[in-house]
């Protein structure tokens, strides 16, 4: 099977789609046309190409729109944006990812600066991670009840004076390393795991 062809305006150079310049695109002929077929015109220097039905600026100059592409294999739509959207909320200790789908919250712990502790007696916040004694003497920290939390606590004693003393007394009827207290010399300090309900493990 062949194709029968019009050809007309045919330079003396080039593909056969190619035809004679005209001066503008009101001088673009409307019949005699082969699908494929290619003009310039003089005014704008714009290139046109026949569609089968109508001439198409194919110069590049104004890009067209994505709403809507019409080929030769039919209209393509619209593709719509992604409707999945991602939140993110925060508090002091955790960051929440929220999508349509799934929801995941990441916590983690942030580093207090140290509690320093110069007096005789001191009752251990539980916001409290990090607690340094430094006084001369003795001082007694009480620790909180023990709830199995998991929670970490540091404790340091870092005054350099021989007398110096960290006395670390459990609540109630709690351990702390297996004992009713424990006590940190001059520049000494461990280590709490709030471990199980009833006893701070040492480390």
């Amino acid at each position: 099977m062949s194709t029968a062809y019009t050809f007309i305006n045919i330079p003396s150079y080039g593909d056969y789609h190619w035809k004679s310049p005209v001066l503008n695109f009101a001088s673009l002929p409307s019949s005699g046309n082969n699908k494929g077929d290619v003009r310039v015109t003089l005014d704008s220097y714009n290139i046109y190409v026949w569609n089968g039905t109508t001439w198409v600026d194919s110069s590049g100059g104004a890009f067209p729109s994505f709403g809507v592409i019409q080929t030769d294999f039919g209209t393509f739509p619209t593709a719509s944006a992604p409707t999945d959207t991602v939140d993110f909320t925060s508090s002091n200790n955790s960051v929440t990812i929220t999508g349509n789908s799934a929801t995941k919250t990441v916590n983690f712990q942030v580093a207090n600066p140290p509690v320093v502790i110069e007096t005789s007696t001191y009752n251990i916040a539980s916001t409290d991670y990090y607690v340094v004694g430094n006084a001369s003497g003795i001082i007694t920290f009480n620790l909180p009840a023990a709830t199995g939390s998991k929670r970490i606590l540091v404790i340091k004693n870092v005054n350099t004076n021989f007398n110096s003393a960290i006395v670390v007394t459990p609540n109630g009827t709690d351990t702390v390393g297996g004992e009713t207290s424990q006590t940190l010399h001059v520049a000494e300090g461990f280590t709490l795991e709030d471990y199980t309900s009833g006893a701070w493990l040492v480390y």
